[in-house]
């Protein structure tokens, strides 16, 4: 591969360095309107949803579903936007 030429020389000049941010620790997931906006139960960790049982019921949080063993499927929550 690297004996190859290189097809398009000028990408190097169009790539954009990416700089990691500060690592964000005791806030909140924000609120989501749409499943795949939301964050899961298995993506928080354990301790912080102990202490924040709300999160899960003010749409915060949604639950794992049948997939990761919930009884229960996840189901659509259709909101109404402004």
């Amino acid at each position: 591969v690297d004996a190859l030429p290189d097809r398009d020389p000028d990408a190097a000049k169009k790539m954009t360095t990416r700089v990691a941010g500060e690592v964000k620790e005791n806030v909140e997931p924000a609120c989501a309107r749409q499943l795949k906006n939301m964050h899961y139960v298995w993506m928080i960790k354990p301790d912080a949803l102990a202490e924040n049982p709300h999160w899960i019921t003010s749409g915060r949080v949604a639950a794992n579903g049948k997939v990761w063993g919930d009884a229960e499927a996840l189901v659509e929550i259709t909101a109404k936007g402004k």
